[in-house]
């Protein structure tokens, strides 16, 4: 008699949740491999598209608004010549005919409670480079690591998921994250 006809019914059901919550779990583990602009948040509040009204809705008009700088914040083409950079409790966002587009996220001490989000992990200044490579593990590719006063810097990038010539990329500095920054190809 097959091995599987000796159980009760009971015992083979259970088996096969078993299994089956086994087979679930496998995939909840699963590692990141892009970032998908639309799930990211600032604060699980602000979508990373955002116009400046809405901007001020949810939050006081605390912010400054600068000329960007060449080569940094933009590409420098003629399409960018009315965009302006708006600077809001360490996050920083491209504006462009009232509209913000995310640029980063820096993380220190002056803009504690500040974070981003995705898929419901938090990334902010208590974020290690090891839990990093645990959500990211494959994704995730070294672009820079260097030592100054401060300490070893490491940086990583992220691909986008729904534009390969973009990339987000995580600074940290000693271990922690100190910054994200989402960067647009010039090309």
């Amino acid at each position: 008699m097959p091995f599987y006809m000796r159980l009760t019914p009971i015992t083979l059901m259970m088996k096969l949740l078993l299994y089956f919550l086994f087979l679930i779990s496998l995939t909840a583990m699963a590692q990141e491999t892009a970032i998908n602009w639309d799930e990211a948040t600032i604060n699980n509040k602000l979508t990373l598209t955002i116009s400046k009204r809405d901007l001020e809705a949810i939050y006081k008009k605390d912010y400054a608004i600068t000329d960007p700088v060449p080569e940094f914040d933009t590409c420098g083409t003629e399409d960018e010549a009315n965009v302006k950079m708006l600077y809001y409790k360490g996050v920083v966002f491209e504006l462009d005919n009232n509209m913000l587009n995310f640029r980063r996220i820096l993380f220190d001490k002056k803009n504690a409670g500040v974070f981003f989000t995705y898929k419901k992990s938090r990334f902010d200044e208590t974020m290690t480079l090891d839990t990093f490579k645990k959500l990211f593990g494959n994704a995730e590719k070294i672009v820079d690591t260097f030592m100054h006063n401060l300490g070893k810097q490491i940086t990583m990038s992220v691909p986008d998921s729904q534009n390969a010539d973009d990339s987000w990329e995580f600074r940290f500095l000693n271990d922690k994250l100190k910054s994200v920054h989402y960067k647009f190809s010039c090309e």
